[in-house]
């Protein structure tokens, strides 16, 4: 939220108001990197469509994205998001609590256990509030009008409801029923450094340790540090594998990083990790005649994370991966493996997001 500088002189109410949009115009997009450039080109646009998923009623039989709310419920007590859907191209908004419940359907496995799923209720909501231009975030790039959109890939994944019926199928009701529990019991809490919301970023799987900020953004951010994350080995995704026939290998690689001149009888000789971070994430190596990253060869040949090793022989070569993601901030695996020695919601998440507190939005900055 924006405050006043100390011994402003007051300028009247229609003035004030009109000095606050201008400055929010001009700084609303410094808090999410890469959005800057969307907030400045901020259009006029008609007014979205608004949607609603009661918590408190039986889920509708219709889409989420197809229920308007009543005009008599227009009243919101909670804020309201702008949510861009790219598969109709269109901006929807709805309540706070609502976008997080359709969030936490996409985003956890709903066989999670309850204190696993309301930390990532809260931690859905921190990052939908650190995004949200209501609360000084930047919006999402993808569309001038919206504060969030429904690509995992650049915010986060969003089930409506279709959704969440062909995925849950006979269980649907008893699997909404604990989703809404979730959300219902962290209602309004968000993690917050220093009173403002933070960027509440989650993975799947660290593969036991999780990553800097700086390491993977390049932004260091107090709150997104490295911690160990016990008990991972045991859930999903911890560990997977990549095995490529060395012909197979070089060719991906060589058009992928053009100029390192891979041969695939060479392979052994020429691959090489040069540098790791602290939580064991390939930084750094080499390809040949080139240097790569381990983030684009992650992309290039769609490993699941960024820790890795290798094995050559046979005629192939084998990448050996710890972890699903980018390993910063919450693991969700690591969250149920904390849930299943009797921590909770909060435990969970002070543990992953170091140095914040669990905040009502009342009490945000």
């Amino acid at each position: 939220m924006i405050k006043l500088a100390k011994g402003l002189i007051p300028l009247g109410l229609a003035a004030l108001a009109l000095w606050m949009l201008l400055l929010r115009g001009a700084f609303g997009a410094a808090a999410a990197p890469g959005s800057a450039a969307a907030a400045a080109t901020l259009r006029a646009s008609a007014q979205p469509e608004r949607v609603r998923v009661a918590l408190d009623r039986a889920a509708p039989t219709a889409s989420p994205e197809s229920s308007p709310l009543p005009p008599e419920e227009a009243a919101e007590t909670e804020p309201l998001l702008r949510v861009y859907d790219a598969a109709p191209g269109k901006t929807m908004e709805m309540g706070l609590e609502d976008y997080v419940l359709h969030a936490l359907a996409a985003e956890m496995p709903v066989s999670y256990g309850p204190e696993a799923l309301k930390a990532q209720a809260v931690a859905i909501r921190s990052y939908a509030l650190w995004k949200s231009r209501a609360f000084g975030g930047g919006g999402c790039s993808k569309a001038a009008d919206a504060d969030l959109c429904t690509d995992s890939k650049h915010c986060a994944a969003f089930a409506g409801d279709e959704k969440m019926r062909e995925n849950f199928g006979a269980a649907y009701e008893e699997r909404l029923e604990k989703l809404r529990l979730a959300v219902k019991e962290t209602k309004g809490l968000c993690c917050a450094y220093l009173g403002e919301p933070i960027q509440a970023l989650f993975h799947s799987s660290s593969g036991g340790q999780t990553e800097d900020s700086a390491a993977v953004f390049a932004q260091a951010l107090p709150y997104l540090s490295s911690v160990k994350s016990p008990g991972e080995e045991l859930e999903r995704d911890f560990r997977s594998s990549l095995t490529l026939k060395d012909e197979e290998a070089a060719k991906k690689l060589n058009a992928a990083f053009p100029g390192a001149k891979l041969e695939s009888a060479k392979l052994k000789e020429q691959i090489e990790i040069l540098d790791r971070s602290g939580s064991g994430r390939v930084l750094t190596l080499r390809l040949g005649e080139k240097r790569a990253t381990g983030k684009a060869l992650r992309a290039a040949l769609g490993l699941k994370s960024t820790n890795f090793t290798l094995e050559f022989g046979g005629g192939e070569i084998r990448f050996n991966v710890l972890g699903f993601g980018h390993g910063v901030g919450l693991s969700q695996t690591g969250a149920e493996a904390m849930a299943k020695t009797g921590a909770d919601y909060r435990q969970i998440l002070l543990h992953y997001y170091q140095g914040v507190e669990i905040l009502p939005l009342s009490n945000l900055e």
